[in-house]
């Protein structure tokens, strides 16, 4: 499912996500067309944010 998708994840998760064949992308939040992901919980704010943005954009 993100073979080849930018991503974001925790710092303790960015060796599984290049095994899964993602691209790791080092910023707070990351938008790959419909895939939304956040750094961490922390965020959650700017999470929100980001699919509220997208959201209005369609």
């Amino acid at each position: 499912m993100i073979k080849d998708r930018k991503i974001v994840a925790h710092n303790n998760l960015i060796g599984d996500v290049k095994n899964y064949g993602a691209i790791y992308v080092d910023d707070d939040i990351v938008v790959d067309d419909d895939l939304i992901t956040a750094r961490t919980g922390g965020h959650c704010s700017l999470f929100a944010k980001e699919i509220i943005n997208q959201i209005n954009k369609n």
